[in-house]
């Protein structure tokens, strides 16, 4: 069995249960399918926590509690990226320890894309330019193939994107969706990341891959009816999302947020039970949609 599967094993079984003493972790692991029946001994259960440590940059703590020392991951102790690589891997590895339940486990199918990853992210690693031929959606045939600068990748409802600056043209950065990238080449020219930018600043206000730099950023305000906040709260519709008050049934939240198409549209799914009380404009925008909708499906 690859040896990082018994870490992420390890990790997960922490997710899982808080803390474990190393003779709960002996006895889960000898009900894991994935231990064929053998016994947890101390010297791998200490080399699989600290090459956990190294591998995830997480920190494990053992902690004396009620006579007996037990183990946990430290809270705050590993960055964003960090959390989602643990996060995947570890259903990765649940699905397979799992996969006789083949006939249980429902997934959503997500676009192709990933085979580019790699490149892009050696690209961005190593300053190195990117030749792309690219077919988006609205064209017949593929855009000629074009020289450009990555800037960085982003996984936005369950598509990946990378964001580009062209080279031979100026000030056009686009963003690109890697499964409609046709072909894509490392280059051996270099180009220098644009001094200041940040990727985490520059979708900061944006809702998905829109970014429209002179759209100003709006506090935008949903009126949410107490029933539905929960939904919310476990799953922001935006990292800006703050629950500001409540008034009788219904809590209001509160974002700050750039006003685009993309934002509008994903608003309009939760217009049927929410109430979107500021801005004005974005209410209209929403309304219109509505509006849309209900002049097609007019019977």
């Amino acid at each position: 069995m690859n040896v990082i599967k018994k870490y992420i094993w390890l990790l997960q079984k922490l997710q899982q249960y808080g803390e474990l003493t190393q003779k709960d972790f002996d006895r889960l692991w000898q009900n894991s399918t994935l231990s064929y029946g053998k016994p947890l001994d101390s010297r791998n259960f200490h080399r699989w926590k600290e090459a956990a440590e190294d591998l995830f940059s997480v920190d494990i703590e053992c902690v004396c509690s009620q006579g007996q020392y037990r183990y946990r991951i430290k809270r705050n102790s590993n960055d964003e990226v960090t959390n989602w690589l643990l996060h995947t891997m570890t259903v990765s590895n649940l699905l397979e320890e799992y996969k006789g339940l083949n006939d249980s486990i429902i997934l959503e199918k997500v676009p192709s894309g990933e085979s580019h990853l790699g490149t892009i992210l050696d690209a961005i690693k190593y300053g190195k330019q990117l030749m792309v031929t690219y077919h988006n959606f609205h064209r017949e045939e593929a855009n000629p193939p074009a020289l450009v600068n990555p800037l960085c990748v982003k996984l936005s409802d369950r598509r990946w994107y990378v964001l580009v600056d062209f080279a031979e043209k100026e000030n056009y950065r686009r963003i690109m969706a890697l499964d409609r990238i046709v072909h894509i080449e490392l280059q051996h020219t270099s180009y220098t990341m644009p001094e200041n930018f940040d990727a985490k600043t520059y979708f900061n206000d944006s809702y998905g891959i829109t970014v429209m730099s002179d759209v100003p950023t709006e506090t935008v305000i949903l009126k949410v009816p107490a029933s539905a906040a929960p939904y919310l709260r476990a799953l922001p519709f935006h990292p800006s999302q703050r629950e500001t008050r409540k008034e009788g049934d219904f809590v209001f939240m509160e974002y700050r947020l750039k006003i685009t198409e993309e934002l509008a549209f994903a608003l309009l799914r939760h217009a049927v039970r929410s109430e979107i009380i500021e801005p004005i404009s974005l209410r209209k925008k929403v309304k219109e949609l509505a509006r849309q909708i209900i002049d097609k499906h007019n019977l």
